[in-house]
């Protein structure tokens, strides 16, 4: 995961700087519309992993196989809807509405048809991924990691070597470069017997299926609202330099969360098969653990990127767009939120009772267009959005528990005592004290900045010990540490 954080920055410090912020900007609001324009396919993962972890709990090779093909069909037809909304109602949005400069206007089309075109592979390879996931095969998605930061660097060489247009040259390999990563995946599941394809429709599956989804279509809309939708508004009442700025924010917020999103990937699977067992206070154990050290994981890792930031920003990209600190502060600030949600969200699907759960999350969530449209119109800046999406979020996290509450019966007072006090007893603590450093100490020079960011990292890794943990977690982390320790002097001892 270093190794791939490491490329990720190295990778988008070359893009910047190649592409400049105004191309980088007009990437990002057309990546980003044209992955608005697959809403269907976020609502059919969740279905997908979930139905294909339950047929692997009861190990009926037969029923597994006739899920994923029903899955695998549904897919086809989102892939064709997307296809035919982005040749259609796509094509007009960004010829018409976007605010793109005129001699960029050939360029911003052909970086559409290239996103649309990775979309399409993606959206087809969901099944592929979710089954790996289903099968708990971890390793495999950290050898794709580690393909995907080659690819990056090929991508980043062609850039620096080209006298094209770098943007459509960037579009074109990015989009190459999924397509290859899509295949990759599809050649991989071959060795498991549910994914050779047979074209068999099932309709009372595939309308099980579909009913699903389509509650999960509500937040998946609310979603994409929530952050492609914004992206729109900011590219109609600002400028591009300002899409990049936000571009930036989400790229680094997007880096760090991968480290969230690999735990929550592998604990997703335990959560849904504890409950197709019925076993709630397993399913109770994984809840609160995921939720906190999703929090933690992602606490220590910001925390020296928010004090750091303007150093960070011009040492990784030199010139970089004014609105960028407030943007990557407030959104690392509303992922820390986010972070505490996401295996409640899993919970809440695992039961299949999702309808007025989605109906509520989407209700909330959509309020934050309007919202953010409102205080556009009256001057307020481009960060505003983040403001009142905090507020959402943090209304929607006690929202989610008292659905669990009422779902799988989840007691809202365990959770705050050994979740939300741990979490929130620490951030008290620790903060405070980095800030402290940083207000004296802190100085804009490279010594400076790696001697703060460790002790930044230290500090919170300190008082997540000590206030985040209970003392059955700590005696865990001290064995596993001890039996490292030992291990190294029983491996140096034989030498």
């Amino acid at each position: 995961m270093l190794f791939l954080l490491a490329i990720s920055l190295f990778t988008s410090r070359v893009i910047f700087k190649e592409l400049g912020a105004s191309d980088f900007g007009l990437y990002n609001v057309i990546a980003g519309f044209v992955v608005m324009l697959s809403f269907l396919n976020g609502a059919m993962g969740n279905a997908t992993q979930r139905f294909l972890a339950f047929e692997l709990v009861r190990n009926d090779i037969v029923a597994l196989r006739n899920v994923f093909c029903q899955i695998q069909i549904l897919h086809f037809a989102i892939s064709f809807v997307v296809l035919l909304l982005g040749e259609t109602l796509g094509l007009w949005f960004v010829n018409s509405i976007l605010n793109i400069p005129s001699d960029r206007i050939f360029a911003a089309n052909i970086v559409y048809q290239c996103s649309l075109l990775s979309t399409l592979f993606t959206i087809i390879s969901v099944p592929y991924n979710s089954i790996i996931i289903a099968r708990e095969n971890m390793k495999l998605f950290s050898m794709m990691g580690l393909l995907e930061g080659g690819m990056k660097i090929i991508v980043c060489l062609m850039l620096f070597l080209t006298s094209k247009d770098k943007l459509i040259i960037y579009a074109i390999c990015l989009a190459l470069a999924s397509v290859l990563l899509r295949l990759a995946y599809w050649w991989y599941c071959r060795r498991y017997e549910e994914t050779r394809f047979r074209y068999s429709i099932d309709w009372s599956k595939l309308k099980e299926v579909g009913e699903f989804a389509g509650w999960s279509l509500c937040g998946s809309i609310s979603t994409l609202a929530n952050m492609q939708g914004i992206n729109v508004l900011i590219n109609l009442f600002f400028s591009t330099i300002v899409n990049a700025a936000r571009g930036i924010a989400y790229q680094i917020d997007g880096i760090i969360r991968n480290f969230v999103a690999n735990f929550q990937t592998a604990m997703n699977p335990q959560i849904v098969k504890s409950f197709s067992v019925g076993d709630f206070s397993k399913m109770h154990s994984f809840i609160y653990l995921g939720s906190k050290i999703s929090f933690f994981i992602l606490y220590v890792l910001s925390i020296p990127i928010i004090f750091n930031l303007p150093f960070l920003l011009q040492l990784w990209l030199g010139e970089y767009p004014q609105e960028t600190v407030v943007f990557t502060r407030l959104v690392l600030a509303n992922s820390l939120i986010v972070s505490l949600s996401g295996v409640l969200s899993i919970s809440v699907q695992a039961t299949g009772k999702i309808r007025n759960y989605q109906l509520t999350m989407g209700f909330f969530l959509l309020l934050n267009l309007p919202i953010a449209a409102v205080l556009f119109m009256f001057k307020f800046p481009a960060y505003s959005a983040l403001l009142v999406s905090i507020v959402i979020e943090s209304i929607l996290l006690f929202l989610r528990l008292l659905f669990l509450q009422k779902i799988v019966f989840l007691n809202i007072s365990h959770y705050l005592k050994n979740v939300l006090c741990p979490v929130g007893l620490t951030i008290i603590i620790s903060f405070p004290v980095c800030y402290w450093y940083y207000a004296n100490y802190s100085e804009e020079t490279f010594y400076s900045f790696l001697i703060s960011s460790f002790l930044y990292c230290v500090v919170a890794l300190l008082f997540v010990f000590l206030t985040g943990l209970d003392m059955d977690e700590k005696g865990k982390i001290i064995k596993i540490m001890k039996n490292k320790y030992f291990n190294l002097i029983y491996r140096y001892g034989e030498k």
